[in-house]
């Protein structure tokens, strides 16, 4: 990602336009949104907000008949997106919630590799919905976030204010499961693909990036 990585590399975190921001990502997000047609995204909505539900279930909340919620579970299932499990006889559905992590020496071999001098010591790091494309939050990591992040599959950061490490959530309980990872060409920038568990914005909204100028006192 280039291109997106670059216009947030040269923009001052406090001038971020989210209007611009969302339209750059939906032109250059990955594709997952795409394969989608709109009663899969209703469903992908659905569990997010409400957690684990069998597909009748389902059916009947968003009005769809049984066997269109039933294709659109197979096919959401064979992306990745959703996980099913029997219980009883019902057949049960969530979202997938599966991290990818990496050995410690796979992780140090990669975290070694980022250039942490934005600022020294530190790379930038974005982290977007890896369904939606929605940003979400933007912060720093240093080698040992990265690191943390990489193998536990759970995004940590590090806090400027404080100078201490701190995993997203470990306090609100608002973590961050990290989907993918991408590095942009100076490799001082890191675009995080996550499952947001709750919200990011510490003010309760689900992103950081919900005002324009014009909202600013």
């Amino acid at each position: 990602m280039p291109i997106l990585i670059f216009v947030i590399y040269i923009c001052p975190s406090n001038i971020f336009s989210v209007n611009f921001i969302n339209n750059a990502v939906i032109l250059l997000m990955n594709n997952m949104i795409q394969k989608l047609n709109n009663n899969q995204i209703e469903i992908v909505k659905f569990l997010r907000e409400n957690g684990e539900r069998s597909i009748r279930a389902i059916s009947q909340e968003l009005g769809q008949a049984y066997p269109t919620t039933w294709r659109n579970m197979v096919k959401l299932n064979s992306l990745g997106i959703v996980e099913f499990k029997i219980v009883g006889k019902s057949r049960m559905c969530s979202l997938n919630k599966k991290a990818i992590s990496y050995t410690t020496d796979v992780a140090e071999d990669m975290a070694s590799k980022l250039d942490y001098k934005v600022p020294p010591g530190l790379v930038v790091a974005v982290a977007r919905d890896w369904l939606f494309g929605e940003i979400l939050m933007v912060a720093f990591m240093n080698e040992e976030a990265v690191m943390k992040t990489l193998v536990t599959g759970e995004v940590h950061y590090w806090s400027r204010s404080r100078e201490k490490l701190w995993k997203k959530g470990e306090t609100s309980g608002n973590i961050q499961i990290l989907k993918d990872v991408h590095v942009d060409c100076d490799a001082d920038t890191l675009l995080l693909d996550i499952e947001q568990e709750g919200v990011a914005c510490h003010t309760g909204k689900r992103s950081c990036f919900y005002r324009t100028f014009d909202m600013i006192k």
